[in-house]
């Protein structure tokens, strides 16, 4: 009897990311809104477990201080350009 081998998406935290469930076989990894890519594992049993980290977007002057009234937010976010006359 073998055994089918399995691939599953998880956080780097070993949760499977919602909305990925394992997959039968050998898969490659996903694109997934929201998280990058970190690594693959091959687990003893012949799984495949890729892992992720989510993402966050943060908004920071050019001098690396946080902006107020733009918090940290999940996700990939479009940057903000703010143009001013000199």
């Amino acid at each position: 009897m073998s055994t089918k081998v399995k691939t599953s998406h998880k956080d780097k935290e070993g949760n499977e990311i919602p909305g990925y469930p394992s997959e039968d076989g050998q898969q490659p990894k996903k694109d997934i809104p929201g998280y990058r890519f970190v690594e693959t594992k091959k687990l003893p049993n012949g799984d495949t477990e890729h892992v992720y980290e989510k993402v966050k977007t943060s908004h920071k002057d050019k001098e690396g201080n946080e902006i107020p009234g733009h918090p940290t937010e999940d996700g990939e976010q479009p940057k903000i350009f703010q143009v001013t006359a000199s």
